[in-house]
């Protein structure tokens, strides 16, 4: 098995619910897992499983021919928030021009299985996506 998962550089996010859990987990011989960079390494994206934390540059349509080239592919999401971004918060406007909350939505579909922080955030998750399971921080 091969798992390729897209980390943002500078990001605990990432660190937190990717490099991490990736250093920890036991892997079986034959097993390889490799990181790549947010937007710099993704057209590498060639694996059993790809992880990601709510959305890579690579768009959803993309995403879609890759799974079709590659039907073993799996689609594993983190969604450690909601991606309704308040609008006090400080990069709202460049959340909003970017449509981000539509990006991580797209990608909530796209997946076979997304991992959720708190059971609320599964809840509101599953009406998008009923493969979830709950991974807390």
């Amino acid at each position: 098995m091969k798992v390729q998962f897209v980390v943002q550089p500078h990001s605990g996010i990432s660190y937190h619910r990717l490099i991490n859990p990736m250093e920890f987990m036991t892997w079986d011989e034959g097993d390889y897992a490799e990181m790549l960079w947010h937007s710099k390494e993704e057209h590498l994206i060639d694996s059993d499983i790809l992880y990601y934390n709510k959305f890579i540059s690579t768009s959803v349509d993309v995403l879609k021919e890759v799974k079709k080239v590659n039907k073993n592919l799996k689609i594993v999401l983190d969604i450690d928030d909601s991606w309704d971004m308040p609008i006090n918060h400080p990069v709202y406007e460049i959340w909003r021009l970017n449509e981000m909350s539509q990006k991580v939505l797209d990608n909530i579909e796209l997946a076979d299985l997304v991992i959720c922080t708190t059971l609320k955030l599964q809840n509101k998750v599953r009406k998008y996506n009923k493969n979830t399971v709950v991974i807390p921080n």
